[in-house]
């Protein structure tokens, strides 16, 4: 509680600090594991009545895409050290990443100030998530939009087996350097290898059969939930 208390002062001062701007941002993708009843509770006492004039703005990527690109970042900082494979029927066994009933407790408690964006190239504006964003929180861009590069993109397959095995031999070690250790080197590979010559981590025919068959009807509930 304490450690809340003190980031929620940060936060003020530095809100405090830009009061001349329009619109104030508060990002962190640890929020969608908070109990929104908390972050709701946390906002009012923060900002008082200026919490009705709050949006919520929450991605979510398809469900496989949403499991491969939590392999890979997990992969990364050392903190798996199964195949995709495993990976996957471990995820299936918890229902890991079931997103209905969470994204229905977000729109009951926030109502229309919530609002979700598939973080998915061929529905985002632009196909770009910056451009989407501040589509989403300003209404519009300019024409000239130029969507920066791109950053912290998730390994290749390559480049996962590569990390897991140097991972391997760090393990007991303090988490820190293996973050650390992870995200340079995948900042020095995606640097150095061509995106033409990464191949996307894929499984075969029968798991990715199997991670369907157990996702279907939670996508077809948030699809319900939305509106689509």
């Amino acid at each position: 509680a304490t450690a809340d208390a003190l980031r929620i002062k940060k936060i003020r001062r530095s809100m405090k600090k830009h009061s001349t701007a329009d619109i104030s941002v508060i990002s962190a993708e640890r929020f969608s594991t908070i109990p929104p009843e908390s972050i709701e509770r946390t906002l009012s006492n923060c900002f008082g009545d200026l919490v009705s004039e709050i949006s919520i703005i929450h991605y979510i990527r398809p469900h496989f895409g949403r499991a491969v690109s939590a392999y890979a970042e997990q992969v990364k900082i050392g903190s798996t050290d199964l195949s995709l494979p495993e990976f996957l029927d471990a995820a299936i066994q918890e229902k890991r990443y079931h997103s209905a009933r969470r994204i229905q407790k977000w729109r009951d408690v926030f109502g229309p100030a919530y609002n979700v964006r598939i973080m998915s190239r061929n529905v985002l504006v632009n196909q770009d998530v910056v451009a989407d964003f501040f589509t989403a929180t300003l209404g519009t861009i300019p024409a000239n939009w130029s969507s920066p590069s791109q950053v912290n993109a998730s390994l290749c397959a390559e480049g996962t087996t590569y990390v897991r095995t140097l991972q391997s031999h760090l393990t007991g070690r303090l988490r820190a350097l293996r973050h650390a250790l992870g995200y340079e080197f995948e900042y020095l590979y995606n640097k150095a290898i061509p995106t033409a010559k990464r191949t996307k981590l894929t499984i075969d025919r029968t798991k990715a059969s199997e991670f369907y068959e157990a996702h279907v009807s939670d996508a077809i509930e948030v699809d319900r939930i939305l509106g689509g």
